[in-house]
């Protein structure tokens, strides 16, 4: 996907092919049903997301046993990426989350 710049009250502008694209990408998405515990991160900003977006989202988390879902309070989707305390956050939720997620998978294991 491509992005360019945008204003901070529009979120990350996409280029128009990729918005084109879209609706066949999440068509796609839809069809998923598991990812079969293959790893998966899912970060999702706290503010300025379209109805229905975060239930999306945990939906998209449920869909492997090795998933990781961060929520970022107070982040928009482009100060995920653009601010660097946003990005430390959720790049530190992330990594938290997996390393809690392998310790339990061991645990298990024993």
């Amino acid at each position: 996907m491509t992005a360019s710049a945008s204003s901070p009250s529009s979120g990350i502008g996409l280029v128009p092919d990729v918005v084109n694209e879209l609706p066949r990408v999440f068509e796609q998405a839809k069809a998923l049903h598991s990812l079969h515990g293959k790893p998966l991160a899912v970060v999702t900003a706290g503010r300025g997301a379209m109805r229905g977006w975060p239930a999306a989202q945990a939906k998209l988390a449920r869909l492997s046993s090795g998933s990781v879902h961060v929520e970022v309070p107070g982040a928009t989707h482009s100060s995920l990426l653009d601010d660097p305390v946003y990005a430390r956050i959720a790049g530190r939720g992330v990594v938290g989350a997996s390393a809690s997620a392998s310790r339990l998978d061991e645990l298990r294991s024993e």
